[in-house]
């Protein structure tokens, strides 16, 4: 292979797959182009696209870009680049701006699950970070107790999903309508009726609570460097959320939907299929399930260091 010739392809941004393509078009008859040959040729000669990305340009956003934020602005810009690569250079190139957004003094998160035909919102509950054992034990499995078990549920492509999917699947056999697909995956933008509730939280919950921590960061009042301090930060900011939440889920379920009416009064008409107690596996038995057939599980999720809680 001509290393000049691969060395231009590779800087174009052309995939290994499409330069074996116009390497068999240039040179019929000659064989040693495939993919495969192409890309060990690639590594050996240590051939790697690099993209038009400095250093300067994945500072100049500010701290506050992370992967998503600044996929986009890459995009924007022109360059397609990998997710992954940009968590790796984000961390690299600026790692006070990547330390900075770990601290957050407002690093909750809410996991909500709602009723597509209702409109009910059936939970919502809030941890330090996503974590698939306490979406499954404090929202899952509740739901399952409570109202049963549906059809179809819908998440986007996020990893904390992954035991709430496996207890789906493992319980599909007891769903009414065995032609649809037990669950789906999509991006969060398809998920209309889940995604317009996140606007009633954020301003009635969320932003109120935010504005108040970013004032006391911004005047020195709270040390988020100390990993104690983010901790109980973190654990009381939960617990003010939860009141917020309860009521704003209260006043949602109760209130009139034009043209459809009240969630409270449409959730009686579920068709989800009630399930006896033993066949809704407790968090335990799920997760030594999911991890017997090769599933990997952080049951860790917690924000800054509990001094205390192993005593």
């Amino acid at each position: 292979m001509d290393e000049r010739e691969i060395q231009e392809m590779v800087k174009a941004g052309l995939s290994h797959s499409t330069i074996s393509y116009i390497l068999r078009r240039r040179h019929p008859g000659v064989k040693g182009f495939s993919e495969r040959s192409v890309r060990r040729f690639c590594h050996e000669q240590n051939i790697h696209y690099r993209s038009a990305l400095s250093d300067f340009d994945m500072r100049m956003v500010g701290p506050a870009y992370g992967r998503k934020m600044m996929k986009g602005y890459l995009q924007a810009g022109g360059l397609r680049v990998g997710d992954k690569r940009i968590g790796r250079i984000l961390r690299q190139v600026a790692p006070g701006y990547h330390g900075r957004r770990q601290q957050l003094a407002h690093r909750t998160t809410h996991v909500l699950a709602i009723d597509g035909y209702s409109g009910f919102i059936l939970g919502l509950i809030t941890m330090p970070v996503k974590n698939n054992l306490i979406i499954y034990n404090q929202l899952f499995r509740p739901i399952l107790q409570q109202f049963g078990l549906w059809d179809q549920i819908r998440v986007d492509h996020g990893r904390e999903f992954y035991l709430l999917l496996y207890v789906q699947e493992h319980l599909s056999y007891l769903r009414r309508n065995q032609m649809r697909a037990p669950h789906v995956q999509s991006m969060s933008r398809e998920n209309h009726p889940a995604e317009r509730i996140w606007v009633e939280v954020n301003q009635r919950v969320n932003y109120p609570i935010k504005q108040a921590l970013n004032a006391l960061v911004e005047v020195d009042q709270l040390n988020m460097n100390d990993p104690i301090v983010r901790f109980c930060l973190s654990w009381i900011t939960m617990r003010v959320c939860q009141v917020g939440i309860e009521r704003c889920v209260l006043a949602w379920n109760n209130h009139f939907i034009p043209r459809k009416g009240i969630p409270r009064d449409r959730i009686q008409m579920s068709m989800a299929v009630r399930l006896q107690a033993q066949d809704i596996p407790t968090v335990d038995d799920a997760v030594r399930s999911f991890e017997g057939e090769g599933g990997v599980l952080n049951r860790l999720s917690e924000f800054g260091t509990d001094r205390i809680r192993c005593d």
